[in-house]
């Protein structure tokens, strides 16, 4: 093939050579620079500095099966974001997530700024699992959303159980069905459980939660939970459950104290 009507002198100059002499690798690595310079917008207006708004990048493929080199395309980032924020905006919690993010979450106490600032670092590196427990009315199923948010805009896909409701459900579930549900939450990529032990901690709750979380624990799956218990007050439910919940949200463990001024609900009255 006469590559050289397809070819500028810019590109020739970086061989330094003529197209007929060039080896079968240096036109591989020319088809991918000829791509990745392509834009995906007609006026350079483009966002995205690696794609060029392309939504996807060339990329050498390594294959002992063909005798020459070749080349395919792979997502960038940026597409898997927008897919990401599209399912988000999609999801049943498209809508909740919508107000409840970080810049809607307010900081007036250091307090909060302190307890943002967990949930911010653990949104953009999600390692262990992530636990707020403690008294009502202090954000947080706020916060958590908003983590999720971010995790979620970061291609990570989210799982959420809304636990006195889809524990309830569960429970009633015929044996197959119950397992094909625990085996979606023990396996999601990320789980949120909001409200663990809301209301309710029978035997049949602690055993399903602890079926959930023993396997997130022992595969050391990422995992946010909120509550109205402290881990303190979790261990007189379930001590298997609380000392999982410990370990793994080490770095990431928000205790929230009864003290009543911290009671954001009561801003508005």
């Amino acid at each position: 093939m006469n590559w050289n009507k397809y070819i500028d002198n810019d590109q020739l100059a970086k061989f330094d050579k003529p197209v007929d002499e060039w080896t079968d690798l240096e036109i591989r690595d020319w088809q991918i620079d000829n791509y990745n310079n392509q834009e995906g917008t007609h006026d350079g207006s483009y966002k995205c500095v690696k794609c060029k708004d392309k939504g996807d990048i060339a990329v050498p493929i390594d294959d002992d099966k063909t005798s020459y080199p070749q080349w395919g395309l792979m997502d960038c980032e940026c597409k898997k974001k927008q897919v990401a924020a599209n399912r988000l905006v999609n999801s049943s919690l498209g809508k909740i997530i919508k107000s409840l993010n970080m810049n809607s979450f307010k900081t007036k106490y250091d307090w909060q700024v302190k307890i943002k600032q967990k949930a911010v670092e653990y949104g953009k590196n999600p390692k262990g699992w992530f636990y707020v427990g403690g008294a009502i009315g202090r954000g947080k199923s706020h916060l958590c959303f908003a983590t999720v948010q971010s995790l979620i805009y970061n291609g990570k896909q989210v799982e959420y159980m809304m636990w006195q409701s889809d524990v309830n459900e569960i429970k009633a579930m015929e044996m197959h069905m119950k397992q094909e549900a625990l085996k979606l939450l023990k396996h999601a990529e990320v789980l949120y459980i909001d409200d663990l032990f809301k209301k309710s901690q029978t035997d049949a709750d602690i055993k399903i939660a602890y079926e959930i979380l023993n396997h997130r624990y022992n595969m050391d799956k990422p995992t946010i939970i909120s509550s109205e218990y402290t881990l303190e007050q979790l261990e007189t439910i379930d001590e298997a459950i609380a000392s999982r919940i410990g370990e793994r949200s080490r770095k990431h463990n928000i205790k929230l104290s009864k003290d009543t001024t911290k009671n954001i609900r009561k801003e508005w009255r």
